[in-house]
């Protein structure tokens, strides 16, 4: 099959990315939409810590009722700081984690205010994001002081114990989905972060580089953003075409569920056998999220039927075997020695680097710079 026509069959048929409510996902985010292969923020193994201290947060006390809050109070909560690094170069997110003190008992609490100060000392209204890219969804981007000091609760009000991304923001007034300004070198360089506490008091946290705090890159995490057309360098008229989604029906469960729902592999081969006939084989296989590699079973389709209601032969000739190395480049190691196609190693790239509409897989300065080569 020729690489246009890979390409073709992509646009009419490549839908089933993984699918999160961050579908268009944030032009101009400070680390790559793929850094991690999960928008949960809970288990990142690779993180680390560089700051660790108590700020004054806005405690809610009437709100498991569901009422309007009648009043607020302020206590001090943990704050820990942590960069999560990203398979990209010098790419990593930033997250701040909140946790209740021993012996104080707010049931929920108001987001504080955050903005990014850099090395000019120009500040820059930041968010404090419940899941990764999610263009402002179920956050507090930009609280006016006014809701912010009085505890009052439309949005943005939290279980003390939870964690977020540093991300997009705008200060109140302005358009929400205004980009704070900050570069995607500031976020990845030296920076400092400054909180408004409820007690109006301020918090300034020093953020060390990516580079600084990882010495190399983490595996790349398979996600939805690397559905679409791959071929293996150096084989001609010959490719795959590879879709990653969320489970949805019966099995995905609840609407929150998503955040730890398994994705489900899908893989279809077109290759040749030993005499050069026209081969399709296809695979699906599910995997957890954040994954890094994901074993696949191979199927050969057979006895089929042109626009026909027949269901064609199937049986199960081998395995195959992908690994997330970056956007554009997956390893691959296959055994096909049922069908006299032997076994090995390959490694595949990204038809014409292209990337699924509205599932972005690098930062746009990134995509920017591919551009330019």
């Amino acid at each position: 099959m020729r690489p246009y026509a890979l390409l073709l069959s992509a646009l009419c048929c490549n839908e089933n990315v993984q699918a999160y409510s961050n579908f268009i996902s944030n032009p101009d985010s400070h680390y790559p939409p793929s850094c991690v292969g999960s928008p949960n923020l809970l288990d990142f193994a690779n993180k680390k810590k560089f700051f660790e201290g108590e700020l004054a947060l806005i405690s809610l006390r009437n709100m498991a009722t569901g009422e309007s809050p009648i009043g607020a109070e302020t206590h001090n909560a943990h704050l820990a700081a942590f960069r999560v690094p990203c398979a990209d170069s010098n790419r990593s997110m930033v997250l701040f984690e909140f946790n209740r003190v021993e012996g104080s008992d707010p049931r929920l609490f108001k987001a504080p205010l955050v903005q990014a100060r850099t090395a000019d000392d120009t500040e820059h209204w930041m968010s404090l994001a419940r899941e990764t890219n999610t263009w402002q969804v179920g956050i507090e981007p930009w609280a006016s002081p006014q809701n912010f000091y009085t505890g009052a609760c439309d949005w943005g009000c939290y279980d003390v114990d939870t964690i977020f991304v540093l991300d997009e923001g705008a200060p109140e007034g302005e358009n929400p989905w205004q980009s704070s300004g900050l570069s995607v070198a500031d976020y990845n360089g030296s920076f400092k972060v400054v909180f408004t506490g409820g007690d109006n008091s301020e918090l300034v946290i020093d953020v060390p580089s990516s580079e600084e705090m990882f010495d190399s890159s983490p595996p790349f995490p398979l996600s939805g953003r690397l559905s679409g057309n791959w071929v293996v360098a150096g084989a001609a008229d010959q490719g795959f075409l590879i879709s990653v989604s969320e489970l949805v029906g019966d099995d995905a469960g609840g609407p929150e569920d998503h955040l730890q729902s398994p994705l489900l592999m899908f893989l279809s081969w077109y290759t040749y056998d030993a005499e050069g006939n026209l081969l399709w084989l296809t695979g699906a296989a599910q995997f957890e999220q954040g994954a890094t590699h994901v074993s696949v079973p191979i199927e050969l389709v057979t006895n089929g039927e042109f626009l026909g209601t027949k269901v064609a032969d199937r049986k199960v000739v081998g395995n195959v075997t992908l690994t997330g190395n970056n956007c554009n480049d997956l390893g691959f190691e296959y055994d096909l020695n049922d069908i006299a196609l032997g076994s090995g190693t390959k490694r595949l790239k990204r038809l014409f680097s292209l990337e699924t509409a509205g599932y972005t897989c690098r930062d746009l300065e990134a995509r920017i710079e591919e551009f330019a080569k």
